[in-house]
């Protein structure tokens, strides 16, 4: 697993970002991720978490206003709209949209005019691979929200099992831990869908991993696409895990990887068992999960091939694959010692070799499960 990293340059409301030709494809959509228990939009709470969705997830964000009473109307018109699609929907107070576009990250460099300047609210942005893809200032005409929001979502059976929790004011918040903002703890509804006495596939990701990113753009999503049935596909956000496990903090980091390991642990990932810097066993991301009747589970991983060895005719492998082939393949060329430019050649050779079997299978899983 490797941090995301997409260089764009965005220009008034549409951009070229680091796409992919399935990214093309959909060009002026966004997937819609559901959720069952979602009966209203979600309220993101601060900037920063605004920052994490419109960097990193397909998401639709209204801003609103306190007191703005054309955002309460669209809001009665939202409503009933989720209620019928569970579709998460997004909305942030323009207190937060204001602290996230006065930042510097959106005047220069990788995430530049991620925030163009809004001339009121509502003002519905639609985001897809860390950009804005289209916008639209005020509400739209009564009757015409659903058919307008239908023309941009695409359905192709994505279900988010992370928790969201009632306000009480006919709104949701995502699930919090206090030391960080928006770190989703919540497991409750992953563990009411894996009660269920039928097959269940979980993919489980990190939103500003590159190798959960890869695998989605260029394997998962042109499968979905391209597939003939609705079988569902549940999605774990594991953001709040990898933040803490990787504060700056070394108390909280030690307790993410504790956690992360109990995660793992509880929900399977550590079938591909890795090693953390505290010595825990936990899995890794991306990795689809498919869960049967009875507690047994089989699973896919894409990347996360670990500890490369110079070999003793100065080739180059890995010494930790989930896929035993990869075990036995070597570099074509010769390492001289690991700090040297031939070490990042074979490495790189080495990772193309691997990535062509991953590639072909979990493609297999997708077409066998689902």
């Amino acid at each position: 697993m490797k941090k995301r990293i997409c260089f764009s340059v965005l220009f008034p409301f549409l951009a070229s970002s680091c796409s992919t030709s399935f990214a093309e494809s959909i060009n002026g959509h966004i997937l819609a991720f559901s959720n069952s228990s979602l009966y209203s939009y979600v309220e993101i709470q601060s900037a920063k978490e605004l920052d994490s969705i419109a960097r990193y997830d397909d998401a639709l964000i209204i801003v609103s206003r306190e007191g703005c009473s054309a955002c309460q109307k669209t809001f009665r018109e939202l409503v009933p709209y989720i209620e019928e699609r569970h579709y998460l929907i997004y909305t942030v107070d323009s207190t937060y949209y204001w602290e996230s576009y006065s930042s510097p990250d959106n005047s220069v460099g990788e995430f530049v005019n991620l925030y163009p300047k809004i001339a009121g609210t509502p003002t519905f942005l639609f985001y897809r691979d860390g950009r804005l893809v289209e916008a639209h200032s005020g509400s739209y005409p009564e009757g015409t929200l659903a058919k307008e929001l239908d023309s941009i979502f695409l359905d192709y059976g994505l279900n988010i099992v992370n928790d969201f929790l009632p306000t009480g004011r006919g709104s949701f918040v995502s699930d919090k831990a206090e030391k960080i903002d928006s770190l989703g703890y919540g497991t409750n509804t992953l563990e009411n869908l894996l009660s269920r006495d039928e097959k269940v596939s979980v993919l489980y990701s990190w939103r500003r991993c590159q190798d959960c990113h890869e695998y989605k753009e260029e394997i998962l999503y042109p499968y979905l696409q391209s597939r003939d049935n609705d079988t569902p596909l549940y999605v774990y956000e594991l953001d709040g895990y990898y933040q803490l496990k990787r504060s700056d903090n070394p108390d909280w980091s030690k307790e993410g990887l504790m956690m992360f390991s109990q995660f793992s642990a509880q929900f399977k990932l550590d079938l591909y068992p890795v090693k953390d810097s505290e010595g825990n066993t936990a899995g890794v991301v991306p990795t689809l999960i498919t869960y049967f009747p009875g507690g047994k589970a089989d699973l896919s991983v894409y990347r996360n091939d670990l500890n490369p060895r110079i070999n003793e005719d100065k080739t180059l492998s890995y010494s930790q694959s989930f896929y035993p082939e990869i075990l036995e393949l070597k570099s074509k060329t010769i390492v001289q010692d690991d700090d040297s430019s031939t070490y990042a050649k074979a490495l790189e050779e080495l990772k193309k070799q691997a990535g062509e079997i991953e590639r072909q299978h979990c493609q297999d899983y997708l077409k066998e499960y689902l």
